[in-house]
């Protein structure tokens, strides 16, 4: 398995994570829409720096080498984490960026648009940052490796605490997080708000 920072040219990739993961309801073309600028695109064109991607090898190739590069031929994306580091920097960009490709779509989009950060709004003093765990619930063996090169990326720009928000039906991911040190800070709708401080 390689895990590495994501790219511009991962977008497709990350589109098919992002949309095959959430727990809302994505059947209508608007609806996708609004998911993916919400939950993947925003973090692809504004915060690529503090993002992940897992690959593993599909096809036997004459190497193994799984150090950062461009992806070998083979490869396919499984899972990531996406991640804003500063609360206040991530509200701006997301309002001048997002808010406005969502508002077309009526009160709901918007209210979906708007979910991490009405959720994350409460905590961010002592959790500044916030991510996105897009990898299935067959696959929590993701969330250790994809969540200790965030944590380690975190540490170092001196980023002290992340929040998530898996859905209340999302076991596996919310079981993965406690695990991983993250505790339960309060509940919203069908989402529970976790956070972990890491220093």
């Amino acid at each position: 398995m390689e895990i590495r920072p994501i790219r511009a040219s991962d977008e497709e990739a990350l589109r098919a994570l992002c949309l095959g993961t959430t727990p809302l309801r994505r059947r209508e073309q608007s609806e996708r829409f609004v998911i993916w600028q919400s939950f993947g695109q925003y973090y692809l064109d504004c915060e690529a720096s503090h993002c992940f991607l897992a690959l593993e090898e599909t096809t036997p190739g004459p190497s193994k080498e799984t150090t950062p590069g461009p992806s070998k031929e083979g490869n396919r994306a499984v899972g990531a984490i996406l991640c804003a580091p500063d609360y206040a920097d991530y509200m701006r960009r997301f309002t001048e960026r997002v808010s406005p490709k969502a508002k077309p779509y009526g009160y709901l989009a918007m209210a979906t648009a708007r979910q991490t950060s009405l959720l994350h709004q409460k905590f961010a003093g002592r959790y500044p940052g916030h991510m996105q765990c897009l990898w299935p619930a067959s696959r929590p063996d993701l969330a250790r490796p994809l969540f200790e090169a965030l944590a380690a990326h975190l540490e170092a720009i001196e980023c002290r605490g992340v929040c998530a928000f898996p859905d209340k039906k999302q076991r596996a991911l919310w079981e993965s997080l406690q695990g991983l040190g993250f505790a339960v800070l309060g509940k919203s709708g069908n989402s529970l708000i976790m956070g972990k401080e890491l220093f």
